[in-house]
């Protein structure tokens, strides 16, 4: 059975400097058999909208997935109205009940669908969404800020609270997935682009911190719409209303039950998961003269 799937996300895969798991997450999705990307929602977080915008569709372009439409969402906390909020709630309303919105970046987009249609929560099947933290925390020898929640705390109140199937995935339970210097020699039968990427942000990201690795927080929500049974999960209720959202920080309270990812069954799976998708929607040179037929197909859920 075929998943329909909207990432809204704040992709800044190829731009020097800058995060590159909304763009894994994507490649992700496309190469996953059961797994249909309906479209992309663009959002302001890691880089500017048009740069996101453009990352995007720069990807997809080389991949060959030009098919897949881009719609510009918020390019700023608090916009609503956008083409990307309208997209969103025009697509779950023609297939009320079948569409997932998984969210990897700040959450205005989703927001505002739900304020242009209020059906919206009733239409959509469920929104998975990456951000906050329950604690303060640290990343090697830095504290480890929240981009998503903390960019727009209104847009995450709305969501958090929403009467729909919400899935969080907080930055905790990313912590033990990760891309370590051991994983580069895994790239084979990648496309070069995409192996330049992953090595480059691992020395980026990994360096400044004292680490070796860097960890894959965007891969996971992607990951949880294909793959559930990797992942340990709980139902908490949020207080929703706390102020600590401007700093990314949760608090469980009254509020709306939402699901909230609490770990990995077996981290050492996320990666053998990743790869034969990576690989499929972005195949090295050698690969590409295969027959989609011929392509290895991933192990079962």
């Amino acid at each position: 059975m075929t998943r329909t799937v909207v990432l809204d996300c704040d992709n800044a895969f190829g731009l020097l400097g800058r995060d590159i798991d909304d763009g894994l997450a994507l490649l992700y999705l496309l190469g996953t058999p059961g797994i249909r990307v309906a479209g992309v929602t663009c959002t302001f977080g890691n880089t500017a909208l048009p740069s996101v915008i453009d990352a995007t569709q720069r990807l997809l372009g080389r991949v060959g997935r030009g098919d897949v439409p881009v719609i510009a969402g918020a390019a700023r906390a608090g916009d609503r109205a956008t083409c990307g909020a309208a997209w969103l709630a025009e697509t779950a309303a023609a297939r009320p009940g079948t569409v997932t919105v998984i969210a990897t970046g700040p959450l205005g987009n989703v927001a505002g669908a739900a304020a242009l249609d209020p059906a919206f929560y009733d239409n959509v099947a469920e929104i998975v969404c990456m951000g906050g933290r329950f604690r303060p925390l640290t990343c090697g020898w830095r504290p480890l800020g929240e981009l998503n929640v903390s960019a727009d705390p209104p847009a995450a109140r709305a969501v958090l609270a929403a009467p729909a199937p919400v899935t969080l995935v907080p930055t905790e339970a990313c912590l033990p997935a990760t891309f370590r210097a051991r994983d580069l020699a895994a790239l084979g039968g990648l496309a070069p682009t995409v192996q330049r990427a992953i090595t480059a942000w691992l020395v980026g990201f990994g360096l400044p911190r004292g680490l070796d690795r860097f960890m894959l927080w965007d891969l996971l929500p992607a990951l949880w719409a294909a793959r559930p049974r990797l992942f340990r999960d709980e139902t908490v209720a949020l207080d929703a209303r706390q102020p600590g959202l401007g700093d990314g920080l949760l608090a469980p309270g009254q509020g709306s039950n939402v699901r909230c990812l609490t770990g990995l069954k077996r981290p050492e799976a996320v990666l053998a998961a990743l790869l034969p998708a990576w690989r499929r929607a972005a195949p090295g040179p050698a690969r590409r003269a295969l027959a989609p037929a011929a392509l290895p197909q991933p192990a079962g859920t």
